[in-house]
Order: C-alpha cells, then sequence, then structure tokens
C-alpha cells in the first residue's frame, strides 16, 4: 500500500471513530462518548509501536511488501478475536477483584518508565525484543520447504499483538471501564491497524518523541488508577491529556525535519 493511500484509509477509520463518538454523545452522553474517545485514542497511540515492531518482523524475514499487506489482514481479523475475549475477561476479572485495578496502576507505570528508559537511552520504538524470532530462525528452514512460512510469520505477528494487549488492555479499562465501550474502541483502533501499519512505516523516521509521547500517556493513566481512591480525575480531563500529548508528538514529526545520514 502507497503511503498517501495508507495516510488517507488511516483517515478515513479515524473519521469512523469520531462519527461513533458523534453517535455516542447524541445517544449516551457526554461520559460514555469521551470514554469511547479516550479509549479509541490511547489504543490508537500504543498501536504506532505495535506496528513498528511488525515492520522490524518483516524485515528481519525479508516479507515483500505484497504479501505483509495480506499478513496484516488476517494478522487484524485474528487480533479483533483475541483481544475481544482479553477485554471481556479482564473487565469480568476487575467486577470481581478490584485490587487488580491497583494492579494495573502499577503495571501501566512500570510499563512508561521502561519506555522512558528506552528513550533516554537513545533505543527508538519498537526496537526491543520481538515475541517468537528465536523459534522462527528454528523452524524457518524445515517451515520453508513445506511451504509453510507465511503461517509461521503471521503466528508471530498474533504472538507479538498478544503481548502488545497484554500492556494497552489495561489502560483501555482504566479510562473506559464498561466493556462494551471498550472493546468499540478497541475495535476501532484495530480495523485500522492494517493502514497505520504502511502510514507508519513511511514517517517512523520523524517519529522522535513517540516513546516519550507513549511513557507520558501510560504515566498519567496509571496515576489515575492509583489516585482514584483520594481524587477523581474526570474522564474529560484524561481526554485532553491525550489529545494533546499525541497532538504534540504529530505536531513534532511534521515541524522537524529529517537528518538524513551524511554520505560515503
Amino acid at each position: 500500500m502507497r503511503p498517501r493511500r495508507a495516510l488517507a484509509w488511516t483517515a478515513l477509520w479515524a473519521g469512523a471513530a469520531l462519527a461513533a463518538f458523534a453517535a455516542l454523545r447524541a445517544g449516551r452522553g457526554a461520559e460514555v462518548s469521551n470514554q469511547f474517545l479516550t479509549g479509541y485514542l490511547v489504543e490508537l497511540s500504543l498501536s504506532v509501536d505495535n506496528v513498528l515492531v511488525f515492520a522490524v518482523i518483516f524485515e528481519h524475514f525479508a516479507v515483500e511488501p505484497a504479501r505483509q499487506g495480506r499478513l496484516l489482514l488476517w494478522g487484524v481479523l485474528g487480533s479483533a478475536l483475541l483481544r475481544s475475549a482479553f477485554l471481556f475477561a479482564g473487565a469480568a476479572a476487575l467486577h470481581r477483584f478490584h485490587w487488580l485495578l491497583d494492579l494495573f496502576g502499577v503495571l501501566l507505570i512500570a510499563m512508561a518508565l521502561r519506555m522512558a528508559h528506552c528513550g533516554l537511552a537513545g533505543r527508538p520504538a519498537g526496537s526491543g525484543p520481538v515475541p517468537g524470532l528465536g523459534l522462527i530462525n528454528r523452524l524457518g528452514g524445515p517451515v520453508e520447504r513445506l511451504g509453510g512460512r507465511f503461517l509461521l510469520v503471521l503466528l508471530v505477528v498474533e504472538a507479538t499483538d498478544l503481548v502488545f494487549a497484554l500492556d494497552s488492555l489495561p489502560a483501555v479499562l482504566a479510562v473506559a471501564p464498561n466493556p462494551a465501550i471498550a472493546l468499540a474502541s478497541n475495535l476501532f483502533a484495530v480495523m485500522g491497524l492494517r493502514s497505520l501499519y504502511f502510514a507508519v512505516v513511511a514517517v517512523r523516521r520523524r517519529l522522535r518523541l513517540i516513546d516519550a509521547g507513549l511513557a507520558a500517556i501510560l504515566l498519567f493513566i496509571g496515576a489515575r488508577i492509583l489516585a482514584a481512591r483520594w481524587v477523581e480525575i474526570p474522564t474529560w480531563a484524561s481526554l485532553s491529556f491525550v489529545g494533546a500529548v499525541l497532538a504534540a508528538v504529530v505536531a513534532d514529526s511534521l515541524l522537524r525535519p529529517v537528518r538524513t545520514p551524511p554520505g560515503p
């Protein structure tokens, strides 16, 4: 998918999410619609790290662009099913074991500190270890001879998405506790993942602040969870914070020139 087409499709999916937000605002009110939009923006921002890891996987195994789109299509379908199951299971667990919410808060703060450390260390987003690469390296030869390499790479993509889901779903449930609203926001973000991949890969050298932005969002949500018993931060404030952080990351990406490496 060409970059301009990918950006157009990404904008189309974002427009669909905004239309759903407007419909919820008219039918369910400000609180529910703000929860939906905040959950969507959180999941969308965390998806950037996700697709950068997909790019690492495809580059590592020299998956040609024509097959990347097909892999991502099946990956998105599998991701939608896995995340749906995880969301409802997570919501049921939170309803029964309230202390899990505090654990989620600590987990999100730990994730934020890890991302901030990676940024300070100069490691770009998506440069960490990828689940399943050791397995696929060991099985790559036999699987290629059997014609099953496509399936194995798809399994690695799904395993990677599962790891990211374990990170992102607590954040989404924290801002959208209603499982139906959390699922809707998640699915809107996931269904645009394929076009987002090609759009992000085209501009990834400009994403200088992505790790800092993600760390700020996760740190805010984790702190919001842990402080909930003393102070209640309204959903509109969370939405404003997440939107402002994403706007800053996008503005930095658009305004700063890309440094090209020196020639030989």
